[in-house]
């Protein structure tokens, strides 16, 4: 993974803890203090946006530049309006607990995953700032355990996951948990600091036409910056499957597990192989997944090369 994107990954994944601080009421407290051994991994650029109350801060020549576009095409795509004050924000309600016009206003509790099972409730009243200070703390706790650097973005993941996925992104996108638009954001944020850099556009030396070109807001959406990329291991089923003898239920499961791992080393030589973190893979399950890729070159000659290696 290359420095930059590495920074423009962390950034935007620190940017959620500083949404989670400010409703927590926590604000420059926990940026300034818990989180400095990260800032201080960041460019100067990347730490204001990352620390920045707005969700798209005026267009800044540079990395700021590549950050606005990000979480541009992630507002674009969600529907959601970043929100950062201090009155109470409705509970995150899963697009699950409303299908088909079903069991509408039930919602999620605020608490973090844990592995206990907490089904959807009606009737639950706003989040307030103690619900969200009691998940900074666990986050910050956890955060202090991880080290910084390209081979942390991983484990960062699903340690923000943790604390974040039970929060709603804000407002205009309450069935959109807060990890998720923060991941999809890192995702993009990837993708484009990849462009331009395989393009030779270094957004940070060539501030005018270049980032303009790619990134202005009249140009940005005509872009052909993303590869949307899926696997699926067709043929599997008769494998699975067919279980003759005795202990069919083991059997199944080692197989389905077999499978399982299999894809994950699939997907994790893959987002190696293109320069870009887990937070590029957008699905997997069944056998089956899909990533966010930059659309480079380079990119779609990796995919080539390791589907052919690995059928």
């Amino acid at each position: 993974m290359r420095q930059q994107t590495f920074e423009l990954t962390l950034a935007v994944l620190l940017r959620a803890v500083g949404t989670l601080a400010r409703r927590a009421g926590m604000g420059e407290v926990a940026q300034g203090d818990a989180l400095r051994r990260f800032t201080a991994a960041l460019q100067p650029q990347q730490r204001d946006w990352a620390l920045s109350e707005q969700q798209t801060p005026p267009a800044q020549p540079g990395d700021a530049a590549i950050l606005c576009a990000a979480a541009r095409i992630a507002a674009a795509g969600t529907g959601v309006t970043e929100y950062t004050g201090s009155a109470a924000l409705p509970p995150l309600s899963p697009v699950f607990t409303h299908l088909n016009g079903e069991h509408g206003g039930w919602s999620v509790e605020p608490a973090q995953q844990d592995g206990a099972l907490r089904m959807p409730r009606a009737g639950a009243a706003p989040l307030g700032a103690q619900d969200c200070k009691k998940l900074l703390d666990g986050l910050l706790s956890a955060l202090g355990s991880l080290g910084v650097g390209p081979d942390w973005v991983d484990p960062l993941l699903p340690v923000l996951e943790r604390y974040t996925a039970n929060l709603p992104a804000g407002v205009g996108a309450e069935d959109l948990s807060l990890f998720d638009l923060f991941k999809l954001t890192a995702a993009a944020a990837g993708c484009i600091g990849e462009v331009l850099a395989d393009a030779g556009h270094d957004a940070g030396q060539n501030a005018g036409q270049n980032a303009d070109a790619f990134l202005g807001e009249e140009t940005l959406f005509e872009q052909e910056l993303f590869l949307l990329c899926s696997a699926d291991f067709s043929g599997v089923q008769k494998f699975i499957y067919t279980v003759m003898t005795k202990g069919a239920l083991r059997a199944l499961r080692s197989r389905s597990f077999f499978l399982e791992l299999a894809m994950e080393h699939y997907l994790d030589e893959l987002l190696r192989l293109c320069g870009v973190s887990r937070a590029n893979l957008l699905y997997s399950g069944g056998g089956h997944c899909y990533l966010l890729l930059p659309n480079t070159a380079r990119v779609r000659g990796a995919v080539e090369d390791w589907n052919t290696r690995f059928n």
